[in-house]
């Protein structure tokens, strides 16, 4: 059963569900158009070398939407992929 957790971005929060331990092999994962962080709950726990924090990109699953003067697209979710990686202290 994963773990829940909320990240506070800049005018953003964006929620995750995280498989594993802090300190093993970090995976950030990032769903699909139209998807959620459930994408994973099959291949994650295959997984227990690594810790696997799956996210609900903005405007999905538990996470916030973006303002009204923003847009949906991929180089906006770089930027909060970015943002989360900083959040947890990951390097790589």
């Amino acid at each position: 059963m994963p773990g829940e957790h909320r990240f506070e971005l800049p005018g953003l929060t964006l929620a995750a569900e995280v498989w594993g331990s802090p300190g093993e092999r970090p995976v950030l994962a990032s769903h699909g158009w139209l998807d959620n962080a459930g994408s994973f709950a099959l291949l994650a726990p295959l997984l227990p070398q690594c810790e696997i924090v799956a996210l609900d990109l903005a405007g999905h699953g538990k996470s916030g939407w973006r303002s009204a003067d923003s847009a949906y697209n991929i180089w906006q979710d770089v930027g909060d992929l970015l943002g989360v990686a900083d959040a947890l202290g990951w390097q790589r």
